[in-house]
């Protein structure tokens, strides 16, 4: 089963442009936070120094908007927020701050919603001819802020001024007070304008399952030196061997009830030399997540209850490692603290040291590189976009595609939500072979936070080159959802190959149906 990869080489250019400073979209970021009350003539916001907030930042008090609805079912799936007014930070501490009002008619009321630099008015000054081109790049950057036309060349309002002058970037806010002024490095690139064409062939195998898909892991869990594949779907694990021809159905077993499985990882961590499974799994608002380990005759239960996300990584020098992160105790839709190793003491899993060279925010979603003997992270951000960040934490780069794209999610009550609830969208998983990055790329509507659905899917690789991630290659589309995926000899013949699960492209009111798909892809990618 050995393929080649045909790309068609159309045209090298070299471009150079402008890099934009990485400092820039930290200074830049938006934080969400809430009025807590008015004060003297001006309002006291749950915002500090340590969100980052400074002196000087414009701040927009959000309002609800037109509310989304499905045009089939008609049910609520988000609204259209907007600014209705803006506010300018005056003095802070480190957990709040007061902000004077810069829209005097503006009815500004406790609990309200507020967004640092959210739609603020932005504005480009730019004389150099690639002036669009730096524009395109800055919009890229701050998709937050509110980009006049480059024809444009006075403000109307409280916003934001770039100036370019040579190669130095400068910020100020309309009132002239400097923001921020960094140097522009020259970026130049060769780059390549070939069509990179799908490679290799999709294979459904095995049976169809009834059921949402949620993940797939491929290792020897019965310890009789072969292989089987563990599937979990939205209410059940199932475990199969493939052979190459025929799919054998080994074990099955439902979840206790209420628990919605969220991600599935495999690990021998009890060390008696068979693989388990561990289960990232929520009941309600509660993590409740679990291992399954099979006992010579099922699987069963071997902990339970645990409260903190699964994840198993390759770390640099240390495949494997078994990795847990803890949420927020007041708020199940925020991570919280860094991830740590999970160890096995007294017949139970324990919580080890924190990684502290950990530098993603979320221990799902995110994968350590090494490039030119550094530390770097790849990291979904929460729209999914692809984003390299330092053993500091600074972002390098962030991508203009969406990545990942999973549908599993936690849900808690949300009064300011439209429809009642909020969501925390379960980062897709990324897989380091050498060095080249695997990831789902799943293609369909999630602009509105709590509704998503892939109408097409692909596994896609890419390397780091210095400066940016570049696609190596991708799976041919199919349709419907890709939720996970395993590299691995899944059939025994001595060759790995890449096991993807997938949801069927089905009717809105359909049950989801779910199938195992092989690709021959590269096998040295």
């Amino acid at each position: 089963m050995r393929l080649t990869l045909f790309t068609v080489l159309l045209l090298l250019a070299t471009i150079c442009h402008a890099a934009l400073p990485v400092e820039l979209n930290k200074t830049f970021q938006p934080v969400d936070g809430v009025v807590i009350k008015g004060v003297d003539g001006e309002y006291l916001l749950d915002l500090g120094s340590d969100n980052g907030v400074r002196n000087g930042d414009l701040i927009a008090v959000m309002a609800p908007g037109e509310t989304v609805k499905h045009p089939v079912s008609g049910a609520v799936i988000g609204q259209l927020d907007h600014a209705k007014a803006f506010l300018r930070i005056v003095r802070i501490k480190p957990d709040f701050a007061w902000a004077r009002l810069l829209s005097p008619t503006a009815a500004i009321h406790p609990a309200d919603p507020v967004r640092r630099f959210g739609e603020v008015p932005a504005l480009l000054i730019d004389q150099s001819s690639d002036n669009q081109l730096l524009l395109n790049e800055l919009q890229l950057a701050l998709p937050h802020l509110a980009w006049q036309p480059q024809n444009e060349t006075t403000l109307v309002g409280p916003g934001l001024i770039f100036t370019r002058d040579q190669q130095t970037l400068t910020v100020r806010d309309d009132a002239g007070s400097l923001l921020g002024s960094w140097p522009l490095t020259p970026k130049v690139q060769t780059i390549s304008t070939a069509a990179l064409l799908p490679i290799g062939k999709m294979t459904m195998i095995g049976p169809q399952f009834k059921g949402k898909a949620i993940g797939v892991a491929i290792a020897d869990f019965d310890g009789n030196g072969e292989r089987e594949v563990a599937v979990a779907l939205d209410d059940r694990i199932e475990i199969g061997r493939y052979d190459g021809k025929v799919w054998t159905s080994l074990s099955r077993f439902t979840l206790p009830d209420a628990v919605k499985p969220l991600t599935l990882d495999s690990a021998d961590i009890d060390g008696n030399g068979r693989f388990d499974l561990l289960v990232t799994a929520v009941r309600g608002a509660q993590l409740t997540s679990q291992i399954w380990s099979y006992d010579g005759t099922a699987f069963r239960l071997l902990a339970k209850d645990l409260p903190w996300f699964w994840r198993v990584i390759d770390l640099s020098g240390e495949p494997g490692v078994i990795l847990g992160q803890a949420t927020d105790p007041f708020d199940i839709t925020r991570y919280a603290d860094k991830p740590f190793r999970v160890l096995w003491q007294n017949d139970m899993p324990q919580k080890g040291d924190s990684i502290t060279t950990f530098s993603a925010p979320t221990l799902h979603g995110s994968q350590p590189l090494t490039a030119e003997g550094k530390m770097l992270w790849a990291w979904l951000d929460s729209s999914d976009k692809l984003t390299i960040l330092g053993d500091d934490g600074q972002q390098l780069w962030q991508g203009k595609e969406s990545y990942g794209g999973g549908e599993a999610y936690i849900e808690k009550k949300e009064r300011k939500s439209r429809d009642g609830m909020q969501r925390l969208f379960i980062r897709s998983r990324l897989s380091l072979q050498g060095e080249t990055l695997i990831l789902p790329q799943n293609d369909g509507p999630r602009s509105i936070s709590n509704w998503r659905k892939a109408d097409k899917s692909r596994l896609t690789a890419l390397r780091w080159n210095g400066y940016e991630m570049e696609k190596v290659w991708e799976s041919p589309d199919r349709d419907g959802y890709l939720a996970d995926f395993a590299y691995g000899d899944m059939n025994n013949d001595g060759e790995s190959e890449y096991l993807l699960i997938g949801t069927l492209a089905t009717g809105l009111f359909n049950k989801s149906t779910s199938a195992l798909f092989l690709w021959d892809g590269p096998k040295n990618p």
